[in-house]
């Protein structure tokens, strides 16, 4: 099984996968995780109190709700939740909320 063969990072612990390994010190890292490893180590700074708290996600970006245009009063066309500007279906593009 290849999977029991994969290595885990050793600043995240999450899987390392043959692709993105990067090894160091006798530990396997995620490219970003050794970049700040190595950061930290020119640094002084220990474990995960660095800039990256994680090795990162493809999530959705943070809403700006700040910049957000605001909502519409009767009628649809700006999201509620988000305030994106309705492309006229019953459910907004950018969060999924109803319409």
């Amino acid at each position: 099984n290849n999977l029991s063969k994969m290595s885990k990072c050793g600043r995240c612990g999450k899987t390392v996968y043959a692709g993105e390994k990067q090894s160091y010190d006798g530990k396997d890292y995620h490219g970003l995780c050794l970049q700040a490893v190595k950061k930290d180590q020119k640094s002084g700074v220990s474990g995960k109190q660095s800039g990256f708290s994680s090795y990162p996600t493809k999530e959705a970006p943070a809403t700006d709700v700040v910049n957000a245009p605001p909502p519409a009063t009767g009628g649809s066309a700006f999201c509620s939740n988000c305030g994106t500007k309705s492309s006229g279906g019953k459910f907004c593009a950018n969060c999924g909320g109803t319409l």
